[in-house]
């Protein structure tokens, strides 16, 4: 089971009927639903995308509390505002369980690091959802589950078609799960943070996941440690989280200069589209 978290302030050409350029990779849901936000992703990784599945905060919460909570071994210790209240939740390193409402404050953190270890956190927390999911032998209970969630979640799949990826899922039960991550930098476009992913980066989680889709055979790339190329200057740095913190990284260049593909950098105004509780209309 290959995981992929793709930071949200990505820049990168949006694949949408109502905008044309490059831009936030988060906007494309916005400007277009799944449908522009599924095919962002096929044309940035040239991958094939079958299904989709939307979850809203209500329904991620829901999910992990239908399963009696979820047991994930936090990284480092930090204190997390609640959704809905703003209230803080300390985590403290090491094992701890978490229910919907903890879980959720865990995974939208970012403050603490950013978007990309916030990522690494999501899939922690997607994993502990996995380990404790194993122990529902029922594929009966596992619809219970989704169809409780009513309109909290959106996809393109039918009933029979979720039945068999329950059972599938109970059949494979001992998935080796495999994390993958980008080099990248930061940069300032318009006052707006965005986020530069390196294309040799790119190109090889792209490789990465065509390979976990059987679309690609594994080669020397798959021999060693991927690492940046001299082309593109600067490693990333997983720690920076503020302007103060940024100027120490090796991605500063004293300006914020985008280094990537030339005439990239003009965007559009970012999208104001409301949605309900979550959801594209």
């Amino acid at each position: 089971m290959t995981l992929c978290s793709i930071p949200r302030d990505s820049f990168v050409q949006i694949q949408s009927d109502d905008y044309t350029g490059m831009q936030r990779i988060e906007s494309a849901y916005t400007y277009g639903g799944p449908k522009s936000a599924v095919n962002t992703v096929k044309k940035l990784f040239n991958i094939p995308i079958n299904h989709y599945v939307v979850f809203n905060f209500d329904s991620f919460m829901h999910v992990i509390d239908a399963l009696g909570g979820i047991d994930v071994d936090v990284p480092k210790t930090f204190d997390g505002p609640l959704f809905d209240t703003g209230k803080k939740v300390h985590f403290e390193k090491g094992q701890q369980h978490l229910n919907g409402e903890e879980a959720l404050a865990f995974s939208r953190e970012r403050k603490i690091d950013n978007d990309i270890m916030r990522g690494f956190r999501q899939q922690l927390v997607l994993e502990a959802v996995k380990e404790k999911a194993t122990n529902i032998n029922s594929v009966t209970k596992y619809l219970k589950i989704i169809e409780s969630l009513e309109d909290q979640i959106q996809m393109d799949l039918d009933k029979s078609q979720i039945k068999t990826v329950i059972q599938d899922f109970l059949i494979g039960k001992d998935y080796e799960i495999e994390q993958l991550t980008f080099d990248w930098r930061a940069f300032s476009n318009s006052g707006h943070s965005m986020v530069e992913l390196y294309q040799d980066s790119i190109d090889h989680v792209a490789h990465q996941l065509r390979v976990s889709l059987g679309i690609e055979e594994k080669d020397d790339r798959d021999k060693k440690k991927f690492q940046t190329n001299g082309k593109y200057k600067f490693k990333s740095d997983y720690t920076t989280s503020t302007p103060e913190s940024e100027k120490n990284a090796d991605t500063f260049t004293g300006n914020g200069v985008y280094i990537g593909t030339e005439g990239n950098t003009k965007t559009g105004d970012l999208p104001n589209r409301k949605t309900t509780t979550g959801f594209y209309d």
